[in-house]
C-alpha cells in the first residue's frame, strides 16, 4: 500500500507548482532543521529524566503542591 512511482512524480509536480523551484531547497532546509531540533529535544528530555532518576527525584508525580480538600461555602439557598 505504498506510493507508486507515478504517485510520487505527481506529488513532486504539485509541490513544484505550489512553491516554485527556488523555494524547494529552503523548505527542505527548514524541514531538516526542524527534525534535528525535535530529535535533540527528545534526547535532552531523555537525558534529564535519567539524571533525575539517578538523583532520586520524582519528576512526574511530586511537583510540590499540597492536596487540599475542597471547601463548601455556607450560603442559604
Amino acid at each position: 500500500m505504498g506510493l507508486s512511482v507515478p504517485q510520487i512524480i505527481l506529488i513532486i509536480a504539485v509541490v513544484v507548482l505550489i512553491f516554485g523551484p527556488k523555494r524547494i531547497p529552503q523548505l527542505g532546509k527548514s524541514i531538516g532543521e526542524a527534525i534535528r531540533g525535535f530529535k535533540k529535544g527528545l534526547e535532552d528530555k531523555d537525558s534529564s529524566a535519567a539524571n533525575m532518576e539517578a538523583k532520586g527525584e520524582n519528576s512526574s508525580s511530586d511537583i510540590g503542591f499540597k492536596k487540599e480538600e475542597p471547601t463548601r461555602s455556607k450560603e442559604n439557598s
